[in-house]
């Protein structure tokens, strides 16, 4: 029984098993397909993996307004202001440090 053609779909998942009976010509059109999806490329000719852009945008996101709460915090003049100021900067640093399983 001949195998399936690999999906161009970005949404479609592979399974393990599905990926075993690909022949290997399958399974590295496949591999490069995957790879070329999270490739972006500027109309300068760079490249970059658009997953390593997405995570350092986010993190600087996260540590300027870590950086500004904690400037906000130190010049709380009364208690409600710091109570805003420390919930968010919990909530931040919630989001940065990963939770255990």
């Amino acid at each position: 029984m001949p195998t399936p053609a690999p999906s161009t779909d970005v949404e479609h998942q592979l399974s393990i098993e599905d990926f075993a009976n690909y022949t290997p010509e399958q399974r590295d059109a496949i591999l490069e397909f995957k790879q070329a999806s999270t490739q972006w490329n500027s109309c300068v000719g760079g490249s970059t993996d658009s997953r390593l852009l997405r995570y350092i945008v986010i993190h600087a996101i996260i540590i300027a307004l870590i950086s500004w709460t904690m400037v906000m915090l130190s010049r709380a003049q009364s208690c409600e202001d710091s109570q805003l100021y420390s919930s968010l900067l919990t909530f931040l640093i919630g989001l940065v440090i990963p939770t255990s399983k």
